[in-house]
């Protein structure tokens, strides 16, 4: 998971932990707050939930895709506040969808881009990861299972 580097430091310094402290609570060395600060090493999942406890905020808002440290309910006043919102969410990268973030110097990000991921990569990438920890019936029917949804998905296009 590639977390905003400067939202973690951020975060953490609005909590008023030092990284020594952040570390000890997260069970991690310091080195990795470091690195995950520097946007150096990305967070796995697990880390990700524990970090967003601990410092109080959204995921989302520690990967970038939401503003606000904190997930807020949406209300709106007409059917344009709600257009102009739905807007904006549909112009954020699809779940499936691959983002990389470019690091200029002094790691300021550059760019980012976002790479659509079809359907069928999307499966073809969970049938590898399955590959490696699963039996091989239970590897066969996840194939099937996704041949089977992109069969569906050709249908209905």
């Amino acid at each position: 998971m590639t977390i905003t580097s400067d939202r973690i430091k951020q975060s953490r310094k609005n909590k008023g932990l030092t990284m020594d402290e952040l570390a000890s609570v997260m069970g991690v060395a310091q080195s990795a707050i470091v690195r995950w600060e520097n946007g150096t090493t990305q967070v796995k999942p697990d880390k990700l939930e524990k970090i967003s406890k601990i410092l109080d905020v959204s995921p989302l808002y520690l990967l970038g895709y939401i503003d606000t440290p904190k997930e807020e309910l949406m209300t709106f006043d007409s059917g344009e506040e709600f257009e102009k919102a739905r807007q904006k969410i549909s112009n954020t990268p699809a779940q499936g969808d691959e983002i990389t973030l470019i690091y200029g110097k002094g790691n300021e990000l550059k760019n980012v881009k976002v790479k659509e991921i079809s359907l069928q990569d999307s499966y073809k990438k969970i049938a590898a990861n399955l590959a490696g920890s699963l039996s091989d019936i239970n590897n066969e029917k996840w194939l099937e299972y996704g041949t089977l949804l992109l069969k569906s998905e050709k249908e209905n296009s």
